[in-house]
C-alpha cells in the first residue's frame, strides 16, 4: 500500500477508534444508570437479548446473514470469550465504581499489550519504555487507592477488563479478512448474552423491568454493536501503531459522563494518576512505533 493509501487507511482508522470509545462510554453510561434499579447480570443478559434483535436484523438487512456460520469459526468463538470475561469484570466494576476509575484501569491495555510482547514474544524494549511502563502502574495505584477511604475493590475490574481485553485484541488480528466485523460484533454480543444468562440464574434475583428501563437496554444494545463494530474495523483498517494511542479518548468521555450524569469526579490522586495512565500508555505506544519504523528501514 502507497503512502497516500496508508494515511487514509490510518485516519479511517483513527476515526473508527474515537467514534468507538464514544459509542462505548455512552452504553456504559446507560447501563450503570439501570444497574441502580436491575441486578448487573440480568442487565447483561437483556441487553443482549436486544443486541441479538438488532444484530441479526443488520446481518439480514446487508445480505451478511451468510456469512453467521463464521461465528462457530474457533479464533472468533477465543476471540469472543476474552470479551466475556472482559466484560462480566467491568460490569460488575461499573455497578457499583465511579465510570472514570474503573475506565482509567481499563486504559493500561497497551501497556500491558507491551508487557505480554516481552514476556511471551521475546520483545525488546528500552529503558525508557520500561520507565514508563513503572509509571503507568504507579497512576494505577493512584486510581484505585487501596487503603484509603476513596479505595472500592470493584474499580480493580477495570484492570481485570484491561487483562482480558489483551487477549482479545491479540485473537482479534488472527480472524480472517473474510469474515465480516458485523459478524464478530454479533458474535460477541451472543456470547456475552448467554454468559449473563447463566451468572444471573447462579447468583442474581430476575427483577422485571418497567418499560423505561426495557428502552434504556434497547439504546445500549445500539450503541454497544456499534462499537463494538467500529473497534474491529479500526484494527482492520488501520495501522495498530496508529490507532491505538486514540483508546485513550475514552477516558475523557468518562470524565465528562461521570461529571455530567452522576455527579462525580476522581479526586487530586486519582486526576494525577489518570493522567500518568494516559500520558505513559501513549508514550509506550508511540515510542514502539518509532521502533517499529526503525526496523523497516534498516530492511530496507
Amino acid at each position: 500500500m502507497g503512502g497516500a493509501g496508508a494515511s487514509a487507511s490510518n485516519l479511517k482508522g483513527i476515526a473508527l477508534m474515537c467514534s468507538a470509545t464514544a459509542l462505548f462510554l455512552v452504553n456504559d453510561t446507560i447501563v450503570k444508570s439501570i444497574t441502580q434499579h436491575l441486578p448487573p447480570y440480568e442487565v447483561l443478559f437483556l441487553r443482549g437479548i436486544a443486541i441479538m434483535a438488532i444484530g441479526f436484523g443488520l446481518l439480514l438487512v446487508t445480505g451478511q446473514i451468510r456469512f453467521v456460520s463464521k461465528l462457530l469459526d474457533p479464533v472468533v468463538l477465543s476471540r469472543n470469550g476474552f470479551e466475556v470475561l472482559a466484560t462480566l469484570g467491568y460490569i460488575m466494576g461499573l455497578a457499583h465504581a465511579p465510570i472514570a476509575d474503573l475506565n482509567a484501569l481499563s486504559q493500561l491495555e497497551p501497556v500491558l499489550m507491551t508487557v505480554v510482547a516481552v514476556w511471551f514474544f521475546g520483545a525488546r524494549v528500552g529503558r525508557l519504555e520500561i520507565a514508563l511502563i513503572g509509571f503507568a502502574f504507579v497512576g494505577a495505584l493512584l486510581v484505585a487507592q487501596p487503603g484509603t477511604g476513596a479505595f472500592s475493590a470493584f474499580a480493580l475490574f477495570g484492570l481485570w477488563a484491561a487483562c482480558c481485553a489483551v487477549a482479545r485484541d491479540l485473537l482479534s488480528r488472527k480472524v480472517h479478512a473474510d469474515i465480516p466485523g458485523l459478524v464478530v460484533a454479533v458474535g460477541a454480543g451472543m456470547t456475552v448474552m448467554l454468559a449473563g444468562a447463566v451468572m444471573m440464574l447462579l447468583f442474581e434475583e430476575f427483577v422485571m423491568p418497567d418499560l423505561r428501563l426495557i428502552l434504556l437496554m434497547c439504546l445500549a444494545a445500539v450503541f454497544i454493536t456499534g462499537a463494538h463494530l467500529c473497534i474491529f474495523l479500526a484494527f482492520r483498517y488501520g495501522e495498530v501503531i496508529a490507532v491505538t494511542p486514540f483508546t485513550y479518548t475514552s477516558t475523557i468521555w468518562a470524565l465528562i459522563s461521570g461529571y455530567a450524569v452522576f455527579n462525580t469526579l476522581p479526586n487530586t490522586l486519582g486526576l494525577i494518576g489518570i493522567g500518568l495512565i494516559l500520558v505513559c500508555g501513549v508514550g509506550v505506544v508511540l515510542l514502539e512505533g518509532r521502533r517499529a519504523r526503525l526496523a523497516r528501514l534498516a530492511i530496507a
